[in-house]
Order: C-alpha cells, then sequence, then structure tokens
C-alpha cells in the first residue's frame, strides 16, 4: 500500500510538472531573472557592472558600495562523493536536472531573454 502511494504521489507531481510547463510556456517568464557569474565578485571591474546591474534589476537609483571579493574559509569540508553523502548528492543531481530542463525548455527560448 505504500509503494501504490507513493507511486500515485509521483504521478501526481509529474502531472503538476507538466501542467505547470505547460502554463509557464504560453505565460512566458513570470519574474524578471537576474543570471551572474560568481568570478565577476572577484574581478574590480566585473564587480562594478555587476553592482550596477543589481541596482538596474532592483530598481534602485542609489549607488551601491562595490561588491568586494571575498575568501571562503571553512574548518570543515566534505567530498560529496563518499556514501555517506549518497542522498544530498542525489537530491543535487536531481535539482540540477530540473534547472538543466528549465532552462532550455522556457529560458533560452523565452522572448524575455
Amino acid at each position: 500500500e505504500r509503494q501504490q502511494i507513493r507511486q500515485q504521489q509521483i504521478a501526481d507531481q509529474k502531472w503538476n510538472n507538466r501542467k505547470r510547463r505547460r502554463n509557464l510556456h504560453q505565460s512566458g517568464l513570470p519574474n524578471p531573472v537576474l543570471l551572474y557569474e560568481v568570478r565577476q565578485i572577484h574581478d574590480e571591474g566585473m564587480s562594478k557592472e555587476l553592482s550596477s546591474s543589481i541596482r538596474q534589476y532592483l530598481g534602485i537609483r542609489e549607488e551601491f558600495p562595490a561588491i568586494s571579493s571575498y575568501e571562503q574559509t571553512k574548518a570543515r569540508t566534505i567530498n560529496i562523493c563518499d556514501d555517506e553523502h549518497q542522498s544530498v548528492r542525489n537530491m543535487l543531481v536531481e535539482h540540477g536536472t530540473d534547472a538543466r530542463a528549465w532552462i532550455e525548455e522556457y529560458f533560452m527560448k523565452s522572448l524575455d531573454v
């Protein structure tokens, strides 16, 4: 019975995803999207341009302070490929696959891009 319930949940989720995709395809992107590449933060010239883009995106007229480069320091790191992180890895792969599909199917085909 649990397996049948889970199968029904998966089928419902797939149906809702198809319905959501169809609605998104018909209506275009519901909200503006701002993309940036992380290395932009670490380059002074690109950082200023990114600040300007963020201001424009948010509709803010005041100047932003420059976005400062940062150095990430973590006391503990993990190897995501270790068996103990299998569930997290699976979730990340699923989200990445969904993001790739959305980017290819909707974002790149949108007239708003």
